[in-house]
């Protein structure tokens, strides 16, 4: 929330006499980071791999690593933080083949 409100208030900045320079200032600032992907597959069968795919290569959408529906599974990304288990990145954080 707190980006939102001030991603919003920039127009704002810019017709209020801030020079332009602060506003791109403030927006490469303020903006949230992206997430590095790393698409290299590493590990036992790819159990390394962190990259930011989201379908698998026989075309399936990934599942939440947060979600429960539709399929329950113990791979939480609070049980396993050191996992990039983030979003519906397609992961294999057990190794299993």
């Amino acid at each position: 929330i707190f980006f939102r409100v001030l991603d919003a208030s920039l127009p704002f900045m810019l017709r209020c006499g801030y020079p332009r320079a602060f506003g791109l200032l403030a927006l490469l600032l303020l903006s949230p980071v992206a997430h590095a992907c790393d698409e290299a597959l590493t590990g036992t069968n790819d159990a390394g791999y962190r990259g930011c795919q989201t379908q698998t290569r026989s075309g399936y959408t990934c599942q939440r690593w947060d979600s429960q529906t539709p399929h329950a599974h113990p791979h939480t990304p609070a049980a396993f933080p050191a996992f990039g288990l983030e979003q519906n990145y397609c992961r294999n954080p057990d190794g299993s083949a």
